[in-house]
């Protein structure tokens, strides 16, 4: 109970903290109206779905990126060899920034890889990169965080406790890259799945990282959004 009240104390005086910096984007954010969508009532959350997608492969290598407090992490059913816990501060077995981890270990191949790491474009970016060139033949990428609903929930910098940040931007470029096969599951705070195809390079889009909620809130229904019921016959 006391590790659990002081996380959340250090959690809100980092927010305040943010909002006293940003006064301006806070205030910007909070004019904005929230996005008419609901996620789809169910009880699968995140780590259902990363099983679902375990249980595909013989042997498999799994790979998450942020795995914070462990609850996807150590609710994965594989040997301690088989998987990779990826976070600087987090409950893991390696605890490094993704970069410097992709830089040591450059030779293993994963199945499986989850990214739920800093909440930012530039760096999910990294990740969906650095995860698609150790990624093993017919191997899938989840990530978290794809379908914020309130506008301070979109920020780059967090400003709230319920925080997506802007990693939806990463959600735009696969949904546009004719080498992906990408969607997002209407759950948990939006889930997005990624097969890639062969010869599949990362594309942003024009000027995606300037994009704010109004983008966002006007072409979400572009994304290919489906169902939890429906993406377990997918992954």
């Amino acid at each position: 109970m006391i590790i659990k009240l002081s996380r959340l104390f250090k959690s809100y005086m980092f927010i305040i903290s943010n909002i006293l910096k940003n006064p301006v984007i806070y205030l910007r954010y909070l004019s904005y109206d929230k996005l008419e969508h609901s996620y789809q009532d169910s009880f699968l959350k995140r780590s259902a779905f990363v099983n679902r997608a375990i249980s595909k492969y013989k042997k498999c290598k799994y790979i998450e990126i942020g795995t914070r407090y462990g609850d996807t992490f150590t609710a994965v059913p594989l040997n301690d060899a088989d998987k990779y816990g990826v976070d600087p501060d987090g409950v893991g077995n390696y605890k490094l920034l993704s970069d410097d981890f992709f830089k040591k270990y450059k030779n293993v191949k994963y199945d499986v890889a989850f990214i739920d790491g800093l909440h930012t474009y530039e760096q999910c970016k990294k990740d969906v990169i650095n995860c698609c060139n150790h990624l093993k033949k017919d191997g899938v990428i989840l990530m978290h965080d794809m379908l914020p609903l309130d506008p301070l929930e979109s920020t780059k910098i967090q400003l709230q406790s319920k925080w997506c940040g802007d990693v939806w931007k990463v959600a735009f470029d696969l949904t546009y890259n004719s080498r992906a096969n990408f969607f997002i599951i209407n759950a948990d705070k939006g889930i997005g799945v990624l097969k890639i195809k062969k010869n599949f390079v990362y594309k942003s889009i024009k000027n995606i990282n300037k994009k704010e909620f109004n983008f966002y809130k006007k072409n979400y229904k572009k994304l290919k959004i489906i169902s939890p019921e429906k993406a377990l016959s997918f992954i």
